[in-house]
């Protein structure tokens, strides 16, 4: 049971971290395993792996999940101040680990976004968010959106289509009320077969637009053509790499038919 085990420990681990990185290498002993700081992680990493294992917050796993297939993770908080939404095992119960490399373990799977870029499919697959926006603060983000049939410009702050994984993220932030104190629940589940996208800080004064909002399933997909003469970005999952998304540059986002396999430990 997992021969080969990669363990990825985020860059800014403190002594809290750290003691339980040791604990975990305690439990590989004597298994084929490699110890990867977060900033190394590209995909070749994970060549003949059959078992992620990431020490951090959700960021941490949110790196190494982008490039997974078949290969199933396991977070641990590797924080205590950390919300950990994305891991399986914490301080208290990382003893846990043990069985789980006996096979006393179950997989959760979160459903996945795609997108392509100019046609082409980009290699990292989406488990929070594919975010539409610009790095210039003085600068409106300028896109056209096809959506069923239905095409109009928008001028805003930036556009995001989310799983239900990263309902509870930017998405959840980009819908709440700024002038209500009471937080309004968006999220959905982290298998629903759902996409949904939201923009951000929309300008009206530019036509009527109606493609605010919304969801799509399987065998649809939304459209966004960059209006932007530069500093036009798309980020995946908050992850480090950035894309561009300039003028004449063309992104699709669909649903992934991969999901991605999360170990989760029967007992706690």
């Amino acid at each position: 049971m997992f021969d080969n085990t990669i363990l990825v420990c985020n860059d800014e681990l403190k002594e809290h971290g750290l003691e339980i990185v040791g604990q975990v290498q305690e439990m590989l002993k004597g298994r084929n395993y490699e110890t990867v700081r977060l900033d190394e992680i590209d995909s070749s990493c994970f060549t003949g792996i059959d078992l992620v294992i990431t020490i951090g917050g959700d960021a941490t796993l949110l790196r190494p999940a982008c490039y997974l297939k078949d290969i199933p993770i396991l977070g641990i908080k590797g924080d205590p101040k950390s919300k950990g939404h994305l891991t399986s095992l914490d301080a208290n119960n990382v003893f846990l680990l043990e069985n789980i490399l006996q096979g006393d373990y179950t997989l959760i799977q979160r459903q996945r976004a795609q997108a392509t870029r100019n046609n082409e499919l980009m290699d990292e697959l989406v488990l929070n968010e594919v975010y539409f926006g610009t790095k210039d603060p003085k600068t409106s983000m300028r896109y056209v959106v096809c959506f069923k049939g239905h095409e109009e410009e928008h001028r805003g702050s930036g556009f995001v289509v989310a799983t239900g994984t990263g309902s509870t993220a930017r998405y959840s932030s980009m819908a709440q009320d700024p002038l209500s104190f009471e937080k309004r629940d968006v999220s959905f589940d982290y298998d629903a077969k759902l996409l949904k996208f939201l923009v951000d800080d929309l300008n009206r004064d530019y036509g009527n637009p109606i493609l605010i909002h919304g969801e799509f399933g399987k065998e649809e997909k939304i459209t966004l053509e960059s209006r932007m003469n530069s500093n036009g970005y798309i980020a995946i999952d908050g992850c480090k790499k950035e894309y561009g998304f300039n003028k004449g540059d063309v992104v699709e986002v669909s649903l992934s038919d991969i999901p991605l396999n999360v170990v989760v430990p029967f007992s706690t």
